[in-house]
């Protein structure tokens, strides 16, 4: 192969990664904003849930219980991708991503974030009712908050 068309291939194959780099930082920046619609939805129909009155207790405190579940899940991953635009993409998991978060000051209150993740763990892996309703009682009267703190905070970063 002669040295211009040598030059001319490794041209091609640098335009090419440029292009596939270009590529996975948009799916990166806007998989974090889609992540973060989900969360917002969530979030939403965590506090719907929360303020209703007129549902049966058990019922109600299920639904909330669940409806936390999946707004936890939905925070740490959406935390994560958003950590991950930022150039911190070592950054795996809720606990390590959790801590990531609270020293760049997206989020609130490190000790709650934590029991919330404690808490999220017994829902999902111990099944026992006197546990659930005193998580119940967390989620409406301090984690909500957190998740309040979390959905203002990233709602005004802006779209890249």
């Amino acid at each position: 192969m002669p040295l211009t068309q040598y030059q001319d291939f490794l041209w091609l194959i640098k335009c090419n990664i440029f292009t596939v780099n270009s590529r996975n930082k948009m799916t990166e920046d806007i998989r974090w904003q889609q992540r973060f619609a989900n969360y917002e939805k969530a979030y939403v129909s965590l506090r719907q849930i929360s303020e209703q009155k007129d549902i049966e207790e058990d019922i109600l405190i299920d639904a909330t219980l669940k409806r936390f579940d999946l707004v936890f899940e939905l925070a740490w991953k959406t935390l994560q991708d958003y950590l991950q635009v930022q150039g911190y993409t070592e950054y795996k998991g809720p606990a390590k991503v959790l801590a990531k978060a609270l020293q760049d000051r997206i989020i609130e209150n490190n000790e709650l974030w934590g029991v919330m993740h404690e808490d999220r763990n017994i829902l999902a892996h111990v099944y026992d009712y006197d546990k659930s309703r005193m998580i119940y009682k967390h989620v409406v009267n301090d984690y909500l908050h957190a998740f309040t703190q979390l959905f203002n905070k990233l709602k005004n970063e802006p779209e890249e």
